[in-house]
């Protein structure tokens, strides 16, 4: 063999190191990659289920601050028919005693 054949040989035997060494630097920083990615992703996850959270939580607020002020207009509801019940009754027991007072002028 010769000296540019034995040169030659060395050359591709090395070029064949690199590209197994590039091969694997390319495996490895593919690894590195992926695994950044799926971090990133869980990151994305957790902060997607942070805000659905929170509107979930407006939400829920919002529909009990409904309620209570349902709840409250149904309590001055009921407050201003007893009251009004109250007047009515009131009004009809004047009335009833106008009446008689009424019946036993005539009656004298």
């Amino acid at each position: 063999m010769s000296f540019s054949q034995e040169k030659e040989r060395k050359r591709k035997k090395e070029e064949k190191k690199k590209l197994k060494e590039d091969k694997k630097k390319a495996k490895e920083k593919l690894k590195q990659n992926e695994l950044a990615v799926r971090e990133w992703e869980k990151k994305k996850l957790v902060m997607l289920k942070e805000q659905n959270d929170a509107k979930c939580k407006k939400i829920e607020e919002e529909k009990l601050k409904k309620e209570m002020e349902k709840q409250e207009i149904l309590e001055k509801s009921i407050v201003a028919v007893k009251s009004w019940k109250e007047k009515k009754e009131e009004q009809e027991k004047v009335a009833s005693e106008k009446e008689k007072e009424a019946k036993e002028k005539l009656k004298q």
